[in-house]
């Protein structure tokens, strides 16, 4: 519970931050593997805003004061999360959702057929974590079991991702530096 060691067979460690407020959210997933940790970077507070507040209201690059040009240009929105179409519109390369979609995207996966038997696992999984944790951790620590238990359970991202990419139905973007995947812009 923070002090073991252990060799896994796999690397299973996944970062996952974020920034932005209640009605523009930027995520994204940092993946040690396949060179995809940072890769086009991550956006900060500014360019986080500045983009859900283009998109949102769908505004052209002309449109942006100076102030919001100098973090569009220098801090590396153009080219990274987002690009200028010739008719100077912002398109955004990043997977944008806007309103209720996420929440249509998670409904979508319940009603999957394989969703009840993958929850029961998971469970079990963690019901299973826990009961390890509960028998090997000192006392004190029983009243964090629940976070010791998902922190260990959350592993399964990273297994998961290993998984599909070798099965070959997750593909590695060709250029991981520039790429925008496990990264998202949510607009309210």
């Amino acid at each position: 519970m923070g002090y073991e060691s252990a060799e896994l067979p796999e690397e299973c460690g996944m970062g996952h931050s974020g920034c932005g407020t209640g009605e523009v959210m930027y995520w994204l997933y940092q993946i040690p593997d396949y060179n995809m940790w940072m890769r086009a970077g991550r956006m900060n507070y500014r360019e986080t805003l500045l983009l859900g507040d283009i998109v949102k209201n769908k505004r052209s690059l002309s449109s942006l004061s100076e102030s919001e040009l100098e973090i569009w240009r220098a801090k590396g929105i153009e080219g990274r999360f987002a690009h200028t179409a010739e008719d100077g519109t912002v398109v955004p390369d990043i997977l944008v959702f806007e309103g209720d979609a996420l929440e249509e995207v998670k409904k979508a996966i319940a009603k999957h057929t394989a969703f009840e038997a993958l929850l029961t696992n998971i469970q079990s999984a963690f019901d299973g974590t826990a009961d390890i944790l509960r028998e090997s951790g000192i006392d004190v620590l029983h009243n964090q079991l629940g976070y010791c238990a998902s922190m260990d359970i959350s592993r399964i991202r990273m297994m998961t991702v290993h998984d599909e990419v070798e099965s070959g139905r997750l593909t590695v973007p060709a250029d991981p530096a520039r790429s925008t995947a496990a990264m998202w812009l949510e607009l309210r």
